[in-house]
């Protein structure tokens, strides 16, 4: 979308970070690292949690799978912080049994959930906590579990609130019930005081009364952990049943053939929408439509959600970030497809 300035408030960023460094037992002992872009929201983590704790700061000038694990043992990394499409790239480079990496006490995902089985490889790999923490850059990080907490609470779910508050409301700004799902709303020191010079984008994303919109739709479970299951431009809606993209992406990702995978709407005339899954396969693998569909159904997805389109591409394309796969490109390229086949 079009480019908007966050009014940060700095007092308030720090003392969310204040709160995330307690809960994370950061010390001046411990050794952060920068793999992704320092203006994006997974490095607020090192840079400011690095200030406030004195902690050294460890920076990549560009990516590098073998150059960054490299790093991680020769400047014995204590904290890996990263975007999961970094932390599966270092896990499955072919070197990454060579390299010394046991400084490392804590992997954390930020900018888009790990799945559960994705966190358990890294846990593996890393011999260490992993788990989701979630946030933004407007509202800082505002959810995290404990490195102590089980495996279905680190990964399943992304923890909850550090020094804010979060509820879960409907289209009509109703709070919903726990366990059902709804927009996550935000509020707390953490959060910024909205995008400069733009009253409009700052009016539509806050509500009158404090709560920032978040766009992306989660629920609570029984401990009130929030669990994110996607963004509300991402929903796909198949003859009246929602479908969410993450979950198949969850399922599909730990598949030994699949580097990466998108799960986008694709129009269609009859239900509304369809989903069409977009995979990269890892270097010298196949991936078929057979391979796809049977793998699900041995997953026990329901059939409604099950993708009925594949698409095949080297490499997903990536926001400008390189955090997150941009995924209104591919919502536009089956869309051309399927105009350019006669069946729009």
């Amino acid at each position: 979308g079009f480019p908007k300035f966050v009014e940060m408030v700095i007092g308030g960023r720090l003392n969310n970070m204040e709160s995330l460094a307690q809960k994370w037992g950061l010390t001046p002992q411990d050794v952060m690292i920068s793999l992704s872009p320092v203006g994006g929201g997974p490095n607020a983590l090192p840079f400011l949690c690095g200030v406030l704790r004195g902690i050294k700061v460890v920076m990549l000038e560009t990516f590098n799978a073998l150059e960054a694990l490299r790093l991680l043992e020769k400047e014995k990394v204590t904290v890996l912080t990263s975007v999961p499409a970094i932390l599966i790239m270092l896990v499955n480079h072919p070197d990454f049994a060579k390299y010394n990496l046991s400084s490392i006490r804590l992997v954390v995902s930020a900018g888009a959930p790990i799945s559960y089985p994705t966190g358990l490889e890294l846990e593996k790999k890393f011999n260490c906590p992993a788990m989701n923490a979630y946030g933004a850059i407007d509202i800082g990080i505002t959810v995290s579990p404990l490195p102590s907490d089980s495996p279905e609470g680190r990964l399943l779910a992304t923890g909850k609130p550090i020094g804010g508050s979060i509820k879960l409301v409907d289209e009509k700004s109703k709070e919903v019930p726990r366990g059902q799902i709804g927009e996550v709303m935000i509020t707390g020191p953490g959060s910024s005081a909205g995008y400069f010079k733009d009253t409009e984008t700052t009016r539509q994303a806050w509500s009158s009364d404090g709560w920032i919109k978040t766009g992306d739709m989660g629920k609570l479970d029984e401990d009130g952990n929030l669990i994110i299951v996607g963004r509300i431009k991402d929903l796909i809606i198949r003859g009246g049943q929602n479908v969410y993209p993450i979950e198949i992406e969850n399922i599909l990702l730990p598949h030994p053939k699949i580097a990466n995978v998108a799960i986008v709407a694709m129009p269609d005339p009859v239900m509304g929408e369809k989903a069409c899954a977009y995979v990269a396969p890892k270097p010298g693998q196949t991936f078929t439509f057979d391979d796809m569909t049977s793998y699900l159904r041995q997953k026990n997805i329901a059939s409604f959600k099950i993708p009925e389109r594949l698409e095949i591409l080297e490499r997903l394309p990536m926001l400008p970030d390189e955090e997150k796969v941009d995924k209104k490109t591919l919502r536009q390229d089956i869309a051309n497809k399927l105009k350019a086949e006669g069946k729009l």
